[in-house]
């Protein structure tokens, strides 16, 4: 059964189907007819041949107008129940009482727990270990230096006038090549490469 609607002469057939499927998604559906829905149906009435009884029908057979009417307070079919979750067993509180020094470092729980161990091992870091690391350090620095005042005076002979590292090593290499006692390890080394001598 379509609803009566007033024939305006000047509307093709086309708008008038389109007008009454404005009234019947503002009735049945409690919205405004979309553009796929109008020509969805329009072309159903018009290309395919239905009635507007047969699109009203298919129209109340969708999901979205039983869950419409479902929420006007309509009866149609209950919605099937959803089974609830078993509930989960509760675990026993753990029982843990702060000690005293606990307390004074403010640990009440595991998370407290884990920012006052941070906490200690920072504190531990500026105010124990680097004090310490520059304590020993100034206590090698005073050694040397007063090592060296110590023993400075103690020195005999002539410090060497080279400065440079290759002329110290030349000096000492010529030093070497004008002593021709050899020791008694170079002897034999000297005995074993001409023994092994390849040909």
């Amino acid at each position: 059964m379509s609803d009566p609607i007033a024939i305006d002469p000047k509307q093709t057939a086309r708008e008038r189907t389109e007008k009454w499927l404005e009234g019947v998604y503002k009735n049945e559906l409690g919205r405004d007819l979309g553009d796929e829905g109008r020509a969805y149906w329009t072309d159903d009435i018009h290309d395919r041949g239905q009635t507007k009884d047969e699109v009203l029908a298919n129209i109340r057979r969708s999901n979205e107008y039983k869950g419409y009417q479902r929420g006007k307070g309509e009866d149609l079919d209950p919605l099937p129940e959803v089974p609830s979750k078993p509930e989960k067993p509760s675990k026993p509180p753990i029982r843990w009482t702060p000690k005293d020094t606990d307390r004074k470092y403010g640990i009440y729980d595991a998370i407290s727990a884990a920012s006052s161990a941070g906490n200690r091992m920072t504190d531990d870091y500026y105010g124990r270990f680097l004090p310490e690391m520059r304590q020993n350090v100034m206590l090698g620095i005073n050694e040397i230096g007063a090592a060296d005042r110590y023993h400075g005076n103690r020195y005999e002979g002539k410090p060497p006038e080279y400065t440079d590292p290759d002329e110290l090593f030349e000096k000492y290499k010529r030093d070497d090549d004008d002593n021709d006692e050899s020791s008694d390890l170079e002897k034999r080394i000297k005995v074993l490469e001409d023994k092994y001598k390849i040909a």
